[in-house]
C-alpha cells in the first residue's frame, strides 16, 4: 500500500453492498478510513481510495453480535459496543506490519458495573472517551485513555 492509499482524501462516493449498517465513521486523521459496524456483528474498515469493494476492505473485527455503536476513541484504537451492552476496544491494523493483531479489551455487559439498564453512545474527548448511559436515574461514566482504558464512574 502507498502513501497515497494509506493517508489519502476522502472519496464523494463509496458502493458498499450491506444493507444492515447501524453505524459509520470517518477516521479523525486518516481520511480515508471508514468504519462500519452492522448488525452481523462485523465492524469493517474500508480504505475509500481503492474503489474495488474487496481490496478496500483494510480490516474485520468480529464483535460476536449486532453493533450498536462503533468508532475510532483514537489513531489505533476502535471500539464496539452491541445492542446487548457489550463493549470491547480493538486496535487498528497496521497494513505495514505482519503481526497477529493482539487481543481485544473485553468490559463484558456495561450495564451492572454502570448501574445503568442501557448505554446511549460512547464519545471521543480529548482525555479518553465518554460513556453515556441511562436508566430510570441518570449515568454517566468516562474512559481515560493511556495505552489501556479505564472506565470509572461518577
Amino acid at each position: 500500500m502507498t502513501t497515497s492509499q494509506k493517508y489519502g482524501t476522502r472519496p464523494s462516493c463509496l458502493s458498499i453492498t450491506n444493507p444492515s449498517y447501524w453505524q459509520i465513521q470517518y477516521h479523525p486523521t486518516y481520511p480515508n478510513l471508514l468504519l462500519s459496524g452492522s448488525t452481523d456483528g462485523l465492524v469493517n474498515v474500508y480504505n475509500t481510495i481503492i474503489t474495488d469493494e474487496e481490496d478496500a476492505l483494510y480490516q474485520v473485527i468480529n464483535h460476536g453480535s449486532s453493533i450498536h455503536h462503533a468508532g475510532f476513541l483514537s489513531d489505533m484504537d476502535v471500539f464496539a459496543l452491541s445492542h446487548d451492552e457489550n463493549l470491547s476496544m480493538y486496535r487498528l491494523a497496521d497494513p505495514d506490519d505482519d503481526v497477529k493483531e493482539p487481543s481485544p479489551t473485553v468490559f463484558g455487559d456495561l450495564r451492572e458495573p454502570l448501574r445503568c439498564q442501557y448505554v446511549v453512545d460512547i464519545l471521543r474527548t480529548s482525555q479518553g472517551a465518554m460513556i453515556g448511559a441511562g436508566s430510570y436515574r441518570y449515568s454517566l461514566a468516562t474512559m481515560e485513555s493511556s495505552r489501556t482504558f479505564l472506565i470509572s464512574i461518577k
